[in-house]
């Protein structure tokens, strides 16, 4: 029996469900991180500390920053920190430079593949 490829999403307001939907279709484990969820008896595994996450460290295949862009470095920290390699942020990187400059250091020292999502209106 193979086992299922794991997806930490870091937030689960409008964008995280959307994340959350996408993985469930392709079988994914998912698990929640979001301090402010107020759900109850779900099936999700819902995580609201980072200390509930360190059993995690080097078990997850991949990492969604969909939070309140002023905790997209901090959730960035703990995914880089569980060893996840393949992270997706949701704009903006972060609100400033210096968080910035430590972003791309880990990125390059840890080897990670990141990708920053944006969206634009289109004009026609």
């Amino acid at each position: 029996m193979t086992q299922k490829s794991k997806v930490l999403i870091f937030g689960y307001g409008s964008v995280g469900k959307k994340y959350a939907q996408y993985f469930s279709n392709k079988n994914f484990d998912i698990l929640i991180f979001d301090p402010f969820i107020k759900i109850k008896n779900s099936n999700l595994k819902i995580f609201k500390n980072y200390k509930q996450l360190s059993k995690f460290i080097n078990k997850i295949d991949f990492a969604i920053i969909s939070s309140l862009a002023e905790d997209h470095y901090s959730n960035f920290c703990v995914a880089s920190n569980l060893n996840i390699k393949n992270i997706l942020m949701e704009k903006p990187l972060t609100n400033n430079f210096d968080e910035l400059s430590k972003i791309k250091k880990k990125i390059k020292k840890k080897k990670l593949i990141f990708t920053q999502i944006t969206h634009g209106n289109f004009i026609t």
